[in-house]
């Protein structure tokens, strides 16, 4: 005869799968057939860049808004309005195989893949956390973000894919491979970045020189498809903007970051921010690092630098990885989908 706590966890498994299928239902007749049949933002960004590369067509005004935009009159993606800012020239490089596709199907493709990568997401943390698949299929199932995400086409279940794969590698001791797979997961977006702190405190200089390894092919990669002047471009000039939180909006309460914040409240500008709360622009470059300090600092400190615990591992990298959300210049609803890698170590 069963245990009452066997006949418990037996019933809540059976409920969870229901609340599952509910909802899978209900994301397969809502979100897929949207996503399906439109190509949305943002998905024309990385696909207008990706197919002048195939087509051998400069790359090098990308960044200039009214020149992507006539690049987008030409291919006929039937957006409004296109830009490749703030992205990274390195991320257009994973639609490169699709680029020689119509812009919709090339998204078909995507999804496709993307629905590849999430069930080896799931696969990674199964075997990581032995979470019974019920609960990480409703985890999935019930995420608003991989909705948008699915909708939008981007990129943040390749990122949640190379992070848990990082994480996986990393404890079972293929340290190489985990820094490498941070470095692809930086040059997509900058945010994974914190984890370099992370692996400097632990003294894991294997996973260092994988990030090393895994930076030097990213930046190789990147300079061998754009050039180094477009490469350049960003770095020097763009990625400062983006980090001050200016690629966008600067004063879009919606956008809820610290950079958002604080121009709002420091900074008058007078169609856009016409009432701050104090004028006070040099506020803004004295705040916003002294907030970053504050919130990196203890985290990394408190990290036990001798430990190699997988629980505390788990625990240390789902952290790291909330202050990397916490600390985006810019942060979208489709960002929370890496919240799938901390859900699931917090469940554990």
């Amino acid at each position: 005869m069963p245990s009452p706590h066997l006949s418990q966890s037996r019933h809540i498994e059976r409920l969870e799968w229901a609340a599952t299928v509910c909802l899978a239902l209900w994301f397969s007749f809502n979100t897929i057939p949207h996503a399906w049949r439109a190509l949305n933002t943002d998905f024309p960004n990385y696909y207008i860049t990706a197919h002048l590369l195939r087509e051998h067509i400069s790359t090098a005004r990308i960044y200039e808004w009214v020149w992507f935009q006539r690049q987008q009159d030409y291919l006929q993606t039937g957006q409004t309005f296109s830009a490749m800012q703030p992205l990274t020239p390195f991320s257009a490089l994973f639609i490169w195989p699709f680029a020689s596709l119509a812009p919709l199907a090339a998204k078909h493709a995507w999804l496709l893949l993307n629905a590849g990568l999430l069930f080896l997401s799931a696969l990674i943390l199964r075997r990581t956390t032995h979470l019974r698949w019920s609960r990480i299929a409703l985890l999935i199932a019930a995420s608003y973000p991989l909705q948008r995400n699915i909708l939008t086409g981007q990129f943040y279940v390749l990122l949640l894919f190379l992070i848990t794969l990082a994480l996986w590698a990393h404890l079972r001791n293929h340290r190489i491979t985990a820094g490498s797979a941070i470095a692809i997961a930086i040059g997509l977006k900058l945010f994974p970045a914190l984890y370099v702190l992370y692996f400097l405190r632990k003294r894991d200089w294997r996973t260092l020189l994988g990030v090393l390894i895994g930076a030097a092919a990213v930046a190789a990669a990147s300079i061998a498809a754009f050039g180094w002047q477009l490469n350049r471009l960003y770095l020097f000039q763009l990625l400062p903007r983006e980090m001050r939180g200016d690629s966008t909006s600067p004063y879009d309460l919606t956008s809820s970051s610290f950079t958002v914040l604080f121009h709002r409240l420091f900074i008058f500008e007078p169609t856009l921010n016409p009432h701050p709360l104090f004028h006070a622009a040099w506020l803004f470059p004295i705040l916003l690092p002294l907030i970053q300090l504050l919130i990196v600092a203890p985290l990394i400190l408190l990290c036990d630098r001798h430990t190699t615990r997988p629980n505390q591992t788990q625990l240390e990298w789902s952290a790291v990885l909330l202050a990397c959300l916490t600390l985006s210049p810019m942060p979208a609803s489709y960002h929370f989908v890496l919240l799938l890698l901390r859900e699931d170590e917090c469940l554990h």
